[in-house]
């Protein structure tokens, strides 16, 4: 760096109210996608081999650590949400020590953290908990790293063990390596040689985290997953239809769910860098605010890359971008200070409508029902059953459960096809749990020859069968049928059914089988 970082008192205020904006996730129900990375997790407590005793198609990481909420607390939602928690907060701990020990003030250190916590709770229970949230804390490692005036080789480990992190939490997130090269070599107390041993220790560490997954079949699993990503990432096809309803799409998150507050603080803050650099007590903003947009760049890019637009998705910009408004807010507030009694007011009226336009109005509401939660516990069924025409019900979902803990042993196997209903697997009063993540994966255009013939002998051993008849998902799918229709026109699934089962009830959406006796 061009001058020595100041030094500043942490800001364990900031970390206080960032971890007590964190809590209404304790009351977040599981979705879809948390109760598939659960039964990933569950499969590897078990001892069970990851993508042959149980197949889904994200990397190993996000199953290793939901593994951890797993072994502890099983299948209770809080375990996995308390695990968020800390793992957020430890992010926000580890973020405050770099931004202090970089001679960022406590003030702008405080609000980023509160800015960061706000971003992040209010996705709500659907979209936190996925890798894109869990990268925060090995990213934030990462930058407590590079601004760390002394390091040892143990430190270049811990890099890379960082990276290596990231990498298998979701392969393209692998772009923070570049970005943080070329940070690196910008920077006068790093070298290229920091890059090659930070690149020696990311394969070490990746190494030494699979080696626990290799076992028999590991690989020849992974190989059939890699297979059906190929598939999957070409979808959908490039077009200018395509680019302009992700430009679309693309706008509409970021005014909504990352809120115009942040967009237009962040803006300030690249403004103030390019228009007017910090010096001064200030002058470590330059070099926080280069960082951060170098992260926020690259990893918007993965998400072209990946061609998925969706709330989660966006999840792993929220720690730099929320660096960069943070620096924003403070240069407004610094701006707000030495204004005449007039410019106050009209920029406190600007702030007003900031306020209005943040994440604030929505974590509002996200407590309230957080609250109301704690006293009826079907608050979040009815919530999200009632999000629209497309809303997975899930009150059903509850009526299911009951159903079959009144008509099923625990030793009868009970198969689930739905791709929107899969957070009632974990759920299932079955000791035989399925081995597929969900349907899309022996139903989908991208299904594998082996998981379909999987998928078909574990049909036939079931005694029970739940077939979702509103689950269209064109996205994971790459087709606009629900499992029931999928079923119905496979020969190979539709005689397994039509043959070995009968219709016992309709719950809903959900078409119970009971395997018939003649």
């Amino acid at each position: 760096m061009e001058t020595s970082p100041a030094r500043q008192r942490y800001p364990l205020l900031g970390l206080i109210l960032g971890v007590a904006l964190l809590l209404p996730m304790l009351t977040f129900p599981l979705h879809t996608d948390h109760a598939t990375f659960l039964r990933g997790g569950q499969a590897l407590v078990s001892g069970g081999t990851l993508y042959v005793d149980f197949i889904d198609v994200k990397p190993p990481m996000i199953y290793m650590l939901y593994a951890i909420p797993a072994a502890i607390a099983g299948a209770d939602p809080l375990g996995v949400r308390l695990f968020d928690l800390l793992w957020q907060g430890a992010a926000l701990a580890v973020l405050l020590a770099a931004l202090t020990n970089g001679g960022v003030d406590r003030r702008t250190s405080s609000v980023i953290a509160v800015v960061y916590s706000l971003m992040y709770v209010s996705v709500h229970a659907n979209n936190t908990a996925h890798a894109e949230g869990w990268m925060s804390l090995p990213l934030a490692v990462l930058l407590w790293l590079l601004i760390l005036p002394n390091r040892r080789w143990y430190h270049d480990a811990m890099a890379g063990a960082s990276i290596a992190m990231i990498i298998l939490l979701k392969y393209t997130l692998g772009i923070v390596a570049p970005a943080l090269a070329m940070v690196v070599l910008t920077t006068r107390s790093h070298t290229l040689r920091t890059v090659l041993s930070w690149s020696v220790w990311t394969v070490l560490a990746m190494l030494l985290l699979l080696t626990p997954l290799v076992r028999p079949g590991f690989l020849d699993g992974w190989s059939e997953v890699s297979a059906y990503l190929a598939v999957y990432a070409g979808y959908p096809e490039m077009s200018a239809a395509v680019v302009r309803g992700w430009l679309k799409t693309m706008g509409l998150l970021a005014g909504d769910t990352i809120s115009v507050a942040v967009i237009v603080t962040a803006s300030i803050a690249i403004m103030q860098y390019l228009l007017q650099p910090s010096r001064g007590s200030k002058h470590m903003w330059t070099t926080w605010t280069t960082w951060s947009v170098a992260l926020v760049l690259g990893l918007l890019a993965t998400v072209v890359l990946e061609r998925r637009f969706s709330i989660y998705q966006l999840e792993r910009v929220y720690l730099p971008l929320s660096i960069l408004a943070g620096i924003g807010l403070s240069a407004v507030y610094d701006l707000w200070k030495q204004a005449g009694a007039t410019a106050r007011v009209l920029l406190s009226g600007v702030a007003l409508v900031l306020a209005v336009l943040s994440p604030l109005p929505r974590f509002a509401n996200i407590t309230l029902l957080a609250a109301r939660s704690l006293t009826d516990s079907h608050v979040y069924d009815t919530y999200f059953s009632e999000r629209g025409p497309d809303a997975v019900d899930y009150h059903a979902m509850r009526d299911v459960l009951q159903y079959l803990g009144a008509s099923v042993y625990p030793q009868q196997h009970v198969m689930l096809m739905s791709i929107t209903a899969a957070s009632l697997a974990p759920y299932l009063p079955t000791t035989t749990p399925s081995i597929f993540g969900d349907s899309h994966l022996y139903l989908g255009t991208g299904a594998r020859a082996l998981w379909r013939k999987r998928a078909a002998a574990e049909l036939e051993r079931s005694e029970y069968v739940i077939i979702d008849s509103a689950d269209r998902h064109p996205v994971v799918n790459l087709h606009d049928r629900s499992s029931l229709e999928s079923v119905q026109q496979d020969a190979m699934f539709a005689t397994i059914l039509a043959k070995q089962f009968r219709v016992d009830t309709v719950i809903g959406p959900y078409h119970l089988f009971r395997r018939h006796t003649p």
